[in-house]
């Protein structure tokens, strides 16, 4: 009787499923990555004036003019919390910005 004869069947059939599953998982994980996104999306609420810089690869000195302000001196608010403190309709603001981001 052979080696191979010996080994159980049990151990087989599981390393079989192993090898399925893993196909199975990279072909899944191909997939999503082939079909990812990589359009940002219109601005919102709760993105800061240097997240938007940084995504859309806008001048800081052009969003700070869609903003009213002076560069740098929204650090760390989000567009939400500015049009709150300038006393301006988000949507207003919002139609600012979206208007200087790249389509």
């Amino acid at each position: 009787m052979t080696r191979a004869a010996r080994r159980p069947r049990w151990l087989i059939a599981a390393f079989g499923l192993a090898l399925v599953l893993f196909i199975a998982f990279a072909l899944h994980a191909l997939w999503v990555v082939t079909h990812l996104d990589p359009s940002p999306g219109p601005v919102q609420a709760w993105m800061t004036p240097g997240y938007i810089v940084r995504t859309y690869d806008i001048p800081p000195e052009v969003m700070a003019q869609a903003l009213g302000l002076e560069p740098g001196s929204a650090r760390g608010k989000t567009l939400e919390e500015i049009a709150a403190a300038r006393g301006v309709p988000l949507a207003a603001l919002l139609a600012s910005v979206q208007a200087v981001v790249p389509r």
